[in-house]
């Protein structure tokens, strides 16, 4: 990626999400509070998802080959395992 379409990626994850969740992207970090679009901005699609839903109340499993899952209630990050 050359460097002016860094600066624009940059600039319109930002813009989307905020400073604080938009430098987190960047990094490709996550953390609790985000939600599914954010983690997948972050990082990447998941190689598996696992749902469970109980009385009205969805949770996903998100399964990433470095064997690290996210944990989702309703579509936002509730845990994280690395």
């Amino acid at each position: 990626m050359i460097e002016n379409e860094y600066t624009n990626w940059k600039n319109q994850i930002i813009e989307k999400y905020g400073e604080k969740y938009g430098n987190m992207i960047l990094l490709r970090k996550v953390q609790i509070g985000m939600t599914k679009e954010m983690c997948s901005e972050s990082w990447g699609n998941p190689y598996d998802i696992n749902t469970t839903s109980v009385n009205g109340k969805t949770s996903e499993q998100w399964v990433y080959e470095n064997d690290s899952y996210l944990y989702f209630d309703n579509g936002i990050l509730t845990a994280v395992q690395n």
